[in-house]
C-alpha cells in the first residue's frame, strides 16, 4: 500500500541534472526514473503551475497545469543501462498544444561525482548539462548546470549552488544564476514525510511539493511507541544455498541462502523494538537438526530480549516441538496432534539383493568405524556402527529432551516416561499432559492472541515488515567499505563445476566453482574475512583437496572461519579442517576421518540376463575395473595401499590444521563420526556455535569495528 510523504522538490537531490531521480525526473532528466526506482507520485506547486508526476518502476506519467492554459501531459522511461557503471539513459515525452521528445543521460564514474545532460529532440535545441560533487560525504552536494544554445552558439544561463542535509531528514539548499537572484530552500523529513519550499530573496515562496511514495526517506528520527505483533510462517524447504537451475535454457528461480535469509529474519525482530510479539505457524517444512538447533537459540535469544512467542501448527512434530517449547503459547488445531517419539537412525543394507542379482563389490577401507561400505559388505549394522550411531542420537537426544521439559515446567523423568510410553498425543492428550496451552481453529488465531497480548495488536506478515525499501542516499555503494563473505557449499563434492539436479533436488559441490570463489574473494580488497559455511558429507577425496588449498591461499590473506550445518564429514570435514577456526553445532554431524573404496562387480549380473563379454586387452590390469572380475590378490593390496596412503594425507592435513600428532588424529579418525558437541571436546572444532555467530567470530578475527556488509558467495553474475 502506498505511503504518504511530502518531499521538498528542487532542493538536496533535485537541483541539478546529475542529481535528478524518481518522480521529479520527469520535469529535471528522465534519466533519473532509472536510477532510483520505486513507486511514487508527486504533486507540484512552481510559479502558478501545477504539476503531477507519478514513477512506476522505471518509468513516469505526468501533467502540468498553467491557469487556463490545457494540459501538458508527459510520459518517459529511464534505463540504468549498466549497473557496475551506473549509467542512466531515459527518453520523455510532452504532448499538448506543443509536442517535445526529449532525451538524456546520467554518469556517475565514481561515488562523489555525477553529471548529467538532457535535450529536445529537434535542430539546434537547448541543452543542459550539469556536474555534481559531493566531498566526501553524502550530507553535502555541490552543483553546476548550465544550458547551451545552438541557436546562440552560446551558453544562455547556469546554476550553481549547495545542498546540505545538516541532520538526519534536516536540509538546506541555495542557489544562484547568471543573474545572481538567489534561492533559497528548506526541507524536513519525518520519517514517511517530508515537506519544504524554495523562494528567492523578492517573492513569496516559489516552490511546494509533495510526494507520495513506496519506499521512505532518510528522516528524522521518530519515536514511535506503536507494539506490532509479525507472524512468520515457517514452511517449505530450507536449504544453505538454493542454487539457480536451468531447463533447456530457461532459468527457474533464483539463487538465495534460504536458511541464512530466516534466521536474518529472526535477527531483525531481535533488533526491532516496536515488534513485541513474534506468532510462529509451522506448515510442511524441512530443516536439519542443525538448522533446528540455531533457530532454538535464535529464538531463545529473542526471549531473553522480552519478546513475546506464540506458536500454531495443525500437528507438531519433534523438531516443531522442540522450537515450540520455548514459546509463551503453545496453540495446536483442533483434531491435531503432537508427536514426540524420540530420535533413530535407519540404515540401508544391499548385501541380500547383491546375492540376488550376481553382484560383487571388492572393498578397501581404512578405519574401523567407516560404515560407508557397510551397505555393499553386510545385511545388518556392525557393533562399530552402532556404538557412533548410539553416540551421536545420546549427544542429540538428552539435550533436546532436557530442553522440552525444563521449558514447559515439566519433570525430566515425566516426559521421558510420556514420549516412551505414549509417543502420540491428540490435541485432548496434548492439553491434558501440558504439552499444548490451547487447541483453536486457525480462523480463530487472531481474536486468541489479542486476548493473550494485546485488544487492539493487528498480526502483521513478518516479510511484508521487513521488506520496507529505502531509498538509496549514495550516488554508487561504497565498494571500500568492509564486507565479509559468506561462501556455502553443498551437497556431494565433485570435481569440475557445482551443479544443481532441478529432477532429483540433488546438489553438487565442484571443486572449480570453489576455487572460483576463493579466488574472486581472496582478490576482493573490501572482502576483510570468510565464513565457510560447510553442509557436505563429502565425496571425491581429489576435489576436496583442491578445495582445501584454495581455502588455504585465501587464509594467506584474510581469515577464513568454518561454520558447519547439518552435515561436514569426511571429505565434508577435509575441505575446511585447516581454516583459522572451525564452528560447528552442537547437533552437527561431523568427523568421519576415513577413506574408502569399492570395484563392483556386475558379472553375475550380467549372466543372469543372459549378456556376455570378451575382452581383449594389452597391459595385465586394463580390465580392473572392468566390472567383469575380481581383483587378483596383488591389485586388491595396492587398492589397499593406495586407500591407505589417501587416509595418511588426510590425517597428516587435519594434524596440520588442528595443531595435533597424526597419532592423535588416528585414534579419533578411524572413520568414527562425532556430534559438533563431542568434536569440540576432541579438538575437532573449536567451537559450538550457528552461522550467524560465526560471522561475528569472522568480524572479531577481521579487527573489524564497525558493521561489516555480508556477501553471499558463490556469485551468479549476469552478462555484464
Amino acid at each position: 500500500m502506498l505511503n504518504l510523504i511530502m518531499v521538498l522538490f528542487l532542493t538536496f537531490d533535485g537541483s541539478s541534472v546529475s542529481t535528478s531521480r524518481r518522480s521529479e525526473a520527469l520535469f529535471m532528466n528522465p534519466a533519473g526514473l532509472g536510477m532510483n526506482m520505486g513507486v511514487e507520485a508527486m504533486y507540484l506547486f512552481a510559479n502558478d503551475e501545477h504539476s503531477f508526476s507519478t514513477l512506476i518502476g522505471n518509468s513516469g506519467f505526468g501533467v502540468k497545469f498553467k491557469g487556463n492554459d490545457y494540459p501538458v501531459l508527459m510520459t518517459g522511461t529511464g534505463i540504468n543501462l549498466v549497473n557496475i557503471l551506473y549509467l542512466g539513459y531515459g527518453s520523455e515525452y510532452q504532448f499538448g498544444k506543443r509536442s517535445i521528445y526529449t532525451v538524456g543521460g546520467i554518469f556517475r564514474p565514481s561515488r562523489f561525482i555525477s553529471t548529467g545532460a538532457f535535450m529536445p529532440v529537434k535542430s539546434n535545441p537547448d541543452v543542459k548539462f550539469g556536474i555534481a560533487v559531493r566531498p566526501f560525504t553524502d550530507r553535502v552536494t555541490l552543483f553546476y548546470d548550465a544550458i547551451y544554445s545552438y541557436e546562440q552558439d552560446s551558453i544562455k544561463n547556469y546554476f550553481y549552488g549547495i545542498g546540505v542535509e545538516l541532520i538526519n531528514g534536516i536540509s538546506f539548499a541555495v542557489k544562484t544564476d547568471k543573474d545572481k537572484v538567489i534561492n533559497v530552500g528548506a526541507e524536513i523529513s519525518f520519517g514517511n514525510f517530508k515537506i519544504g519550499g524554495f523562494k528567492d530573496k523578492e517573492t513569496n515562496p516559489r516552490e511546494v511539493s509533495l510526494i507520495a511514495s513506496n519506499e521512505t526517506y532518510r528522516s528524522i528520527p521518530i519515536k514511535s511507541n506503536k507494539k506490532r505483533t509479525a507472524e512468520l510462517d515457517i514452511k517449505g524447504a530450507y536449504p544453505e544455498l538454493k542454487m539457480e537451475t536451468n531447463f533447456f535454457g530457461i532459468t527457474l528461480g533464483k539463487q538465495e541462502p534460504v536458511f541464512y535469509n530466516l534466521l536474518r529474519k529472526l535477527e531483525k525482530v531481535k533488533t526491532n523494538k516496536n515488534i513485541t510479539t513474534i506468532v510462529i505457524k509451522f506448515e510442511n517444512y524441512s530443516l536439519g537438526m542443525a538448522q533446528l538447533e540455531e533457530l532454538y537459540n535464535e529464538l531463545k535469544e529473542l526471549k531473553a530480549k522480552g519478546k513475546k512467542i506464540i506458536t500454531f501448527a495443525n500437528q507438531y512434530g519433534l523438531g516443531s516441538y522442540y522450537l515450540a517449547s520455548l514459546s509463551d503459547y503453545i496453540i495446536l488445531q483442533p483434531l491435531g496432534y503432537v508427536e514426540i517419539p524420540g530420535l533413530s537412525v535407519k540404515s540401508v543394507y544391499l548385501k541380500g539383493t547383491m546375492e540376488k542379482l550376481g553382484v560383487e563389490a571388492d572393498i578397501a577401507r581404512v578405519g574401523k568405524y567407516k560404515s560407508a561400505t557397510e551397505a555393499l559388505e553386510r545385511k545388518n549394522m556392525s557393533d562399530e556402527s552402532r556404538e557412533q550411531i548410539g553416540a551421536l542420537l545420546d549427544d542429540i537426544w538428552n539435550p533436546m529432551v532436557a530442553e522440552i521439559a525444563g521449558n514447559r515446567d515439566l519433570p525430566l523423568d515425566s516426559l521421558q516416561k510420556l514420549v516412551n510410553t505414549e509417543a502420540f498425543f491428540n490435541s485432548d492428550d496434548a492439553v491434558k499432559n501440558g504439552l499444548v496451552d490451547t487447541v483453536v481453529y486457525e480462523d480463530e488465531l487472531e481474536d486468541v492472541i489479542k486476548k493473550l497480548i494485546n485488544k487492539t495488536t493487528k498480526v502483521e506478515k513478518l516479510d511484508k515488515m521487513l521488506k520496507e525499501r529505502k531509498v538509496p542516499t549514495e550516488w554508487q555503494p561504497d565498494k571500500s567499505s568492509p564486507k565479509i563473505a559468506v561462501l556455502i557449499a553443498e551437497g556431494d563434492i565433485i570435481t569440475g563445476e557445482s551443479s544443481n539436479d532441478w529432477l532429483f533436488g540433488t546438489k553438487t559441490i565442484g571443486s572449480k566453482s570453489l576455487v572460483k570463489a576463493f579466488k574472486d574473494i581472496e582478490k576482493d580488497k573490501s572482502i576483510k574475512s570468510v565464513v565457510f559455511r560447510i553442509n557436505s558429507g563429502g565425496g571425491d577425496g581429489f576435489a576436496s583437496e583442491v578445495i582445501l588449498r584454495a581455502l588455504k591461499k585465501t587464509m594467506a590473506k584474510k581469515p577464513v572461519i568454518v561454520s558447519m550445518g547439518d552435515v561436514a564429514g569426511s571429505g565434508g570435514y577435509y575441505i575446511g579442517c585447516q581454516a583459522n577456526k572451525i564452528m560447528a553445532d552442537n547437533y552437527t554431524l561431523t568427523g568421519s576421518i576415513g577413506v574408502f573404496g569399492a570395484n563392483i562387480i556386475w558379472n553375475g549380473l550380467y549372466e543372469k540376463l543372459g549378456i556376455t563379454h570378451d575382452v581383449v586387452k594389452r597391459g595385465e590390469h586394463s580390465d580392473a575395473y572392468a566390472g567383469l572380475r575380481h581383483f587378483t590378490d596383488e591389485e586388491q593390496n595396492k587398492f589397499q595401499r593406495e586407500i591407505e596412503w589417501f587416509y595418511d594425507k588426510f590425517i597428516s592435513r587435519v594434524a596440520e590444521g588442528r595443531k595435533m600428532s597424526k597419532s592423535a588424529v588416528d585414534s579419533l579418525g578411524q572413520g568414527r563420526i562425532w556430534s559438533g558437541a563431542s568434536a569440540k571436546k576432541i579438538r575437532l572444532v573449536d567451537e559450538n556455535c550457528g552461522l550467524l555467530k560465526a560471522i561475528e567470530i569472522a568480524k572479531k578475527e577481521a579487527g573489524l569495528t564497525k558493521e561489516p556488509e555480508i556477501v553471499i558467495f558463490p556469485v551468479k553474475k549476469g552478462i555484464f
